[in-house]
């Protein structure tokens, strides 16, 4: 698939957004929230799934990763109790034009808009692993992410833990 470095996006589970309002983010500034086109697969899950998002650039970083990753591009980890929530899961993807938007994180490829914006396209898509595949991110499961974020989180991959305060407890299985 090609990437379109022209447009960013926002993924929702509500298909009927018509235009984005800012909403107050954490340091109480009013923002629009979006991500990059070689980001967008890390969203592509249902909002509250914890999933650890992996990067292997090059094959010779091949050598230092567990074999659970071991291959040349992206992975996402989810854990196996969001299998069925995944499957059944559907959302829609509002495309944006970068120009609207400003970099806030380059390396986690996210961009906010201070004004309200409208959508140049919505897609909404169903069967996410395939939409996953279709982008060439591997989807994996792990029983625990816990393990491999610990392992990522000192490792020199590129990587994004998201939702993680919602993953199993430490130790559950």
């Amino acid at each position: 698939m090609q990437v379109n470095h022209e447009l960013c996006f926002h993924v929702s589970e509500n298909a009927t957004i018509q235009q984005f309002e800012p909403r107050t983010d954490a340091t109480g500034k009013p923002v629009v929230w979006a991500i990059d086109a070689r980001h967008l697969a890390n969203y592509l899950l249902p909002r509250e799934c914890p999933r650890i998002c992996v990067r292997v650039e090059h094959a010779s970083q091949l050598e230092s990763i567990p074999s659970f990753l071991a291959r040349v591009g992206h992975t996402i980890v989810v854990e196996t109790a969001w299998a069925h929530a995944i499957a059944q899961a559907e959302l829609t993807v509002y495309a944006f034009s970068r120009r609207q938007f400003s970099v806030v994180d380059a390396n986690a490829g996210y961009l906010q808009a201070t004004e309200t914006v409208e959508p140049l396209s919505a897609e909404r898509l169903r069967n996410l692993p395939a939409q996953l595949a279709e982008r060439g991110s591997v989807l994996r499961f792990a029983e625990s992410l816990w393990p491999i974020h610990d392992w990522v989180s000192t490792s020199a991959l590129e990587f994004s833990c998201i939702r993680m305060r919602n993953a199993s407890a430490r130790g559950a299985f």
